[in-house]
């Protein structure tokens, strides 16, 4: 949501911050689905 205001502001910053911050909470979410289907 953040990086899509960004966008509309025209905050270039803001917009690419947002976005690299909720890829990285993706990958972190996606490790943890694959660490748990190779535990069980």
């Amino acid at each position: 949501m953040l990086g899509r205001i960004g966008m509309v502001l025209n905050n270039a910053t803001t917009a690419t911050q947002a976005f690299a911050h909720a890829y990285k909470l993706g990958a972190r979410k996606r490790r943890r689905q694959s660490w748990a289907m190779l535990k069980y």
